[in-house]
């Protein structure tokens, strides 16, 4: 499964397949803390989900007849899946996980919060980790649109998005939250982006 994801994804600074892969092992993760907890998850799906996630993130989606790059990693995903024998309500579930993890778009089920929680999971890891993430970042975007973007600029944009991500709470398990009743994540995703607004390039 991994080769065939992999196939799909370049060398770009940040959405390449190593993230993919990172962000499948961290939802299995995610997983089992749920399943723990009595939470019925599908792990398969999951797993599945992230590891085509960004798939084809590299290539012009709008060109492709399709208006976001999720919608598009979701396409390539099902017609992936359908070649190795997955049947339609399994593919549909991956495709609305993978749906799920653009930022305007609702998540409802449970392997949904999980993928879109696994996918968001560098915001509240170790500061030296976050900060390479952005500069990747920053990179990868300008390669792509083919522009130059002030470092003050960026750390406005990534504000806008970061604080976008932390109005809402993905509720999952008690493990994500601290004894005061406090989203860990969020805790740590400020932290970090208040951190970062002060970085000098």
């Amino acid at each position: 499964m991994e080769e065939t994801a992999k196939k799909l994804y370049s060398n770009l600074q940040y959405h390449n397949f190593q993230h993919a892969l990172d962000v499948a092992k961290k939802g299995l993760k995610i997983s089992e803390i749920c399943e723990k907890e009595g939470i019925l998850v599908d792990k398969n799906v999951v797993y599945i989900s992230l590891l085509f996630h960004d798939a084809g993130y590299h290539e012009n989606h709008i060109e492709k007849g399709f208006k976001t790059k999720e919608e598009y990693s979701a396409h390539l995903a099902e017609n992936n899946l359908k070649d190795l024998g997955f049947n339609k309500s399994f593919i549909k579930k991956v495709k609305k996980a993978i749906i799920s993890t653009h930022k305007d778009l609702k998540f409802s089920s449970t392997e949904e919060k999980i993928v879109r929680s696994a996918d968001l999971s560098g915001l509240a890891s170790g500061f030296p980790v976050f900060l390479k993430n952005n500069k990747n970042l920053k990179k990868e975007f300008e390669m792509i649109h083919n522009i130059k973007i002030s470092w003050d600029l960026w750390k406005e944009k990534t504000k806008e998005i970061i604080r976008f991500y932390l109005s809402q709470d993905i509720k999952l398990t008690s493990k994500y939250y601290n004894k005061k009743g406090k989203s860990i994540f969020h805790e740590k995703a400020r932290k970090n982006l208040n951190k970062f607004l002060k970085e000098k390039l």
